[in-house]
């Protein structure tokens, strides 16, 4: 009796997941085809990321020191590796952004 239940379990369980995948599948299909038609669509209506320079570049020219503050908000439980990264993380986006960006004021 318990071996009955088992293989039927057994093929309840694979019938149940392939039907799951198929549907995912069909659903995947659908929503690629919406979304390359979408993105057909408004082709002309993005907006562009403009590479500009930044503002701390013309506070470069008569500024001589930056500093970079870095606020931890204590409310948030994190513990000290966590803040560690998250404060890493930071320093090394404005970085990339000051080197492409703003060359001056990284310089000083």
């Amino acid at each position: 009796m318990d071996l009955v239940w088992l293989l039927s379990v057994l093929l309840v369980g694979a019938a149940l997941g392939y039907y799951i995948s198929t549907l995912r599948q069909t659903r995947r299909i659908f929503l690629s085809s919406k979304s390359v038609a979408i993105d057909a669509g408004s082709s002309g209506n993005k907006k562009t990321k403009s590479k500009e320079p930044l503002e701390i570049e013309k506070l470069a020219d008569f500024r001589k020191n930056f500093k970079m503050v870095l606020v931890v908000r204590n409310d948030l439980k994190m513990g000290k590796g966590k803040i560690a990264a998250q404060c890493s993380h930071a320093t090394l986006g404005l970085y990339k952004k000051l080197l492409q960006r703003a060359p001056k004021a990284l310089n000083r």
